[in-house]
C-alpha cells in the first residue's frame, strides 16, 4: 500500500490485510473458541479500511470523480465474476439455493440489511457480503462527509467520531436493550458503520496532532483488542472497546518496528494482496465444510487456489484497465472543455 506523504509502498499494511484474511480462515475453518477469530479478522479488515479512508478521503483530499470510480473498478468486477458463478453453481445444489433476489441483494450491497428487508431472504453463500455492504456504505457516507467539510478537517473529523459513537451506541442499544440478536444487530450499517468511523476520525486527529503518534500505543492496543474480544465478554464490548483498541492499534502501527518489520515479511504480504478474491472464495468452502461435504485439507488449499485464480485473471487486471480507461476519460474530458473555454475566450 503506497504512502503519498513518504512516497513508499508500505508493505506492512498489506501484512496486516494478510493477517485479517487468515484470522478469517483460522475462525471459519478451524472454529477457536476463546476469540470468534472470524469476526475478529473482518474488524481488522474495518479498521484499515478506516485508515485508509482517511488518507485517501481527508488527508490527500482526492477528488470524488476519482475515489468512487476507482473504488468501483476495485470492488465489482471479481464480486461480480463470483457472483455469477457461485449462483450457476448452486442450481445443482438444493443445500445451496440461490435465487434472484439474492443475485440482486449481493450485487447491489443490500446485504447488511438482508434480515431487515421484507422481501429479501439468506443464502449461505452470499452470507459474508454483509460486510462488504457496510464498506461500500461507509465510503459513500465519509465521501459525502469529505464533499461538505473537506476544507475543516477538524470539524469532519469530528463529525466522524460522532457517527462512530452514535453507532457503537445503536449496537449496545440494538442488542442488549432490545433483544435483536447478533445477526440482526451487527450486519446492519448502521450499527457496524463504527468500526470504520473510529479508525477514519483518530488517524484524522493524529495528523492534526490532536493526539499523538506513537510505537508505544501499538501493542497495548493490539492486545487489549484481542482480551476484550474474548467469547466470555458480552458482545457489544467486542464491537465499541475491542474495536477502539483495535484502530488505536493501526493507527500506531507505523513506527511499531517489530510489528513492521513482521507484517512486511513476504508470505503475510502475498497473503494481503489476494485477501479481497480470498475473502470472497473461501465463503462456499467454508459452507461444504459445515455440512462435511469437504474436507477442510482439501477446501482450504481449494479456497486459496480460486483466489489466487480470481486475483490474477479478474481483480488485477479488471482494475487496472477501468481506472486507466477512467483516468483516459478524464483527461480527455479536462482537454475538451480547456479547449471549449480557450474557444469561448477567443
Amino acid at each position: 500500500m503506497y504512502n503519498p506523504e513518504t512516497k513508499q509502498h508500505l508493505d506492512y499494511l498489506d501484512g496486516w490485510r494478510g493477517l485479517a484474511i487468515a484470522l478469517v480462515l483460522l475462525g471459519h475453518f478451524f472454529h477457536f473458541g476463546i476469540v470468534e477469530l472470524g469476526k475478529f479478522g473482518v474488524e481488522f479488515f474495518f479498521v484499515l479500511s478506516g485508515r485508509l479512508m482517511a488518507e485517501i478521503l481527508f488527508i490527500r483530499q482526492t477528488s470524488l470523480k476519482t475515489f468512487i470510480p476507482r473504488r468501483i473498478n476495485r470492488v465489482y468486477p471479481a464480486l461480480f465474476v463470483y457472483v455469477v458463478i457461485v449462483a450457476a453453481l448452486a442450481q445443482f445444489s438444493e443445500t445451496f439455493a440461490v435465487g434472484p433476489k439474492a443475485v440482486v441483494a449481493a450485487l447491489m450491497f443490500l446485504w447488511d440489511y438482508v434480515l431487515a428487508i421484507p422481501f429479501l431472504y439468506r443464502t449461505e453463500m452470499f452470507d459474508h457480503f454483509w460486510s462488504l455492504s457496510v464498506e461500500e456504505h461507509s465510503y459513500l457516507l465519509l465521501a459525502l462527509i469529505a464533499f461538505f467539510f473537506r476544507k475543516n478537517l477538524r470539524l469532519a473529523a469530528f463529525v466522524i467520531l460522532a457517527v462512530a459513537l452514535l453507532s457503537f451506541a445503536n449496537g449496545i442499544v440494538s442488542y442488549s436493550v432490545l433483544d435483536q440478536g447478533y445477526f440482526d444487530t451487527y450486519w446492519r450499517f448502521d450499527v457496524h458503520v463504527g468500526s470504520i468511523f473510529i479508525s477514519t476520525a483518530l488517524y484524522c486527529f493524529q495528523k492534526m496532532n490532536i493526539l499523538p503518534s506513537t510505537a508505544l500505543l501499538f501493542w497495548p492496543s493490539l492486545i487489549g483488542a484481542f482480551v476484550l474480544s474474548m467469547s466470555a465478554l458480552p458482545m457489544p464490548l467486542h464491537y465499541s472497546a475491542a474495536t477502539v483498541c483495535l484502530a488505536l492499534a493501526i493507527c500506531n502501527i507505523d513506527n511499531a518496528k517489530v510489528a513492521t518489520r513482521l507484517l512486511s515479511a513476504r508470505p503475510i504480504r502475498a497473503l494481503g494482496l489476494i485477501s479481497y478474491s480470498l475473502y470472497l472464495w473461501q465463503q462456499p468452502f467454508y459452507q461444504l465444510t459445515t455440512y462435511d461435504m469437504l474436507s477442510v485439507w482439501l477446501a482450504l488449499p481449494l479456497a486459496v487456489l480460486c483466489a489466487y485464480v480470481s486475483y490474477l485473471l479478474i481483480e488485477k487486471p479488471a482494475r487496472s484497465y477501468l481506472n486507466e480507461a477512467w483516468d483516459a476519460f478524464q483527461t480527455k474530458r479536462a482537454a475538451r472543455q480547456a479547449g471549449e473555454e480557450q474557444s469561448e475566450l477567443a
